[in-house]
């Protein structure tokens, strides 16, 4: 007689590996949402940055852009609600006016000029949830005649010279948050 040998999986095996591939879901998933917002976090910096060079023209005869209205716009920077983006509503400068002071921020080698813009994110569309309707705060700063745009953590605003009511801060969760910012 000849014995037949049958091929396959046993029903344990089967719940195993299916186990196996909920396990790695369930930590992939989180870490995914995690890196398409920052991807989506990136147009903000990029956004942000592009204001830099008008921001640094403003600096230089000691005043901050304000980009709200057309009565204030100054050194090339457009209007709030002219940048946007695929997954950014707005950016809006911080506006002040007079001499700005300078500042250090905790830890950083660049100090705040005092100037800054709040980046607002889409409320719907294709913006991942945690970043809906939520806002990251820059700051340019300078170091040795050099400029930058840095984000801002959540618990940080810029130091010195901001006018009364005027802060610029992140409302995100640091996790989502780049590890350049302040």
């Amino acid at each position: 007689m000849l014995r037949t040998i049958q091929k396959g999986f046993t029903l344990i095996e089967l719940m195993i590996v299916i186990a196996i591939i909920g396990i790695l879901a369930a930590i992939a998933i989180p870490q995914y949402k995690a890196f398409i917002a920052q991807a989506q976090i990136a147009e903000a910096t990029s956004l942000s940055d592009g204001l830099r060079s008008g921001m640094v023209n403003g600096y230089s005869v000691g005043k901050c852009n304000d980009n709200t209205t057309l009565a204030t716009l100054a050194d090339g920077i457009p209007l709030n609600t002219d940048i946007s983006g695929k997954y950014v509503f707005s950016v809006t400068t911080n506006g002040k006016t007079g001499v700005v002071a300078a500042a250090a921020v905790s830890g950083a080698a660049y100090t705040s000029t005092g100037c800054g813009a709040t980046v607002v994110f889409k409320a719907t569309g294709p913006t991942v949830k945690e970043l809906q309707s939520a806002s990251i705060g820059y700051a340019l700063m300078q170091t040795a005649g050099a400029y930058r745009m840095t984000c801002l953590r959540t618990a940080t605003t810029i130091l010195g010279g901001l006018p009364t009511g005027v802060t610029v801060t992140s409302a995100l969760a640091d996790k989502l948050l780049p590890n350049t910012c302040e």
